[in-house]
Order: structure tokens, then sequence, then C-alpha cells
């Protein structure tokens, strides 16, 4: 390898370890109780708005009104399980983890 391919790798670890400096910045804990709080209002309203559905009469259910309420909750359930997936994902893993090893192998690379 030649030293402007060497210089090149180099500035890929300096900006890996760039990457790595912001994220160990990042309170994850504060990230997943933002999630977690907005997941609640989430469901908050989408039992409301459930709720406010089942007191419709039948006729107004099959409506317009009620499907688009129907949909609404769907749409709400789904934006609740989405950040239940995101709160999961930054729950088990650790954002910071690899990048000693991506490192080594450039490293390595190098030699």
């Amino acid at each position: 390898m030649n030293k402007e391919r060497r210089k090149s790798l180099d500035v890929a670890i300096e900006e890996l370890n760039k990457a790595k400096f912001i994220l160990e910045k990042i309170d994850y804990s504060e990230v997943t109780d933002l999630l977690a709080s907005a997941k609640a209002a989430i469901d908050e309203v989408k039992d409301a708005e459930q709720d406010a559905f089942d007191n419709l009469s039948e006729g107004l259910q099959a409506g317009e009104r009620g499907q688009r309420m129907e949909e609404i909750i769907n749409e709400l359930d789904d934006a609740s399980g989405d950040i239940d997936e995101l709160i999961s994902s930054i729950d088990e893993h650790d954002l910071t983890g690899g990048f000693e090893e991506i490192a080594e192998k450039i490293e390595g690379s190098k030699e």
C-alpha cells in the first residue's frame, strides 16, 4: 500500500474516532425517556379515539367518519409500536462498541 492510501485510511480512522466521540456524548437514557413519553401521549390519544369510536352507533362506525377514526387508531397503534422498536433497538445496541474493531481492521490493512 502506498503512502497516499495510508494517509486516506488515517483520515478514515480520524473520522471514525470523531463519530465515536459524538455518540459517547449522547445520553441514551434521556432519548429513551423522551421516546417513552411520546409513546404514552400517543397511546392516550389512541385510547381516547378508540373509546369515541366504540361509543358511536354501528351506522356511524360503518360510515366515513367511523372509517377515518379506525384509520387514525391504526396509524397511532403503528406509531406506538414503532417507538417500542426504537427503544428496544437503543437498549439492545452499544452504538460505540464496534469502532475499535473497525479501526483495528483499517490499521491492519495499512501494513
